[in-house]
């Protein structure tokens, strides 16, 4: 992600984004952790379309990470992950957006 910091050249934010749903987990979480200390509405948003693509430990890693963002679009994140995603996960997404103290 240094190299998009430096240059802001979308070639290196989609070759994260083609990361995240990479063959390794190590790769996938990596590429997951890059794309959300970019931060910007697009980054955020390709974490949140893999979501459920990802395994429990990852999706919980990324709700973690999300309870930390200061991004414009968190509680319609948090929204679309609740709406998209099964029962085995929803309760972890409702603690995530009481840590991460946002309402609608």
């Amino acid at each position: 992600h240094i190299f998009y910091k430096e240059t802001n050249k979308s070639e290196y934010l989609n070759v994260l984004i083609e990361m995240v749903s990479g063959l390794s987990k190590r790769t996938r979480r990596n590429a997951i952790d890059a794309l959300l200390d970019i931060g910007n509405d697009v980054s955020i948003k390709e974490v949140i379309n893999s979501f459920s693509e990802q395994e429990t430990d990852i999706q919980r890693h990324i709700l973690r990470r999300l309870e930390s963002s200061k991004s414009s679009i968190l509680y319609q994140c948090f929204l679309s992950l609740f709406k998209s995603s099964g029962e085995r996960i929803r309760s972890d997404i409702v603690e995530a957006v009481k840590r991460a103290g946002i309402t609608g």
